[in-house]
């Protein structure tokens, strides 16, 4: 079973996410163990994420830091190394 990765760009409206005008950049596949995996070293969060400027209705997404990109990043090149390795 897999899942997907997305890197979306969300407006903002003050410190509220709102899904009016947000553009998908990117989304990858990945195994539920990988996402797993990931996150035992580096825990999502939840956000809310509003329709539109009423902030009536919301959904809520899981996140990754933005400071735990790179690290992520980093990760999954040493697996990748290991792997090659192995």
């Amino acid at each position: 079973m897999s899942t997907s990765l997305n890197l979306v760009i969300y407006q903002r409206n003050n410190d509220d996410l709102v899904e009016e005008e947000m553009r998908t950049v990117r989304c990858e596949e990945i195994p539920l163990s990988m996402l797993d995996a990931i996150r035992e070293k580096f825990p999502s969060q939840k956000c809310k994420v509003y329709y539109d400027d009423t902030k009536e209705d919301f959904f809520e997404i899981d996140f990754f830091a933005r400071d735990d990109i790179p690290k992520i990043i980093n990760y999954l090149r040493n697996l990748f190394d290991i792997l090659i390795e192995y």
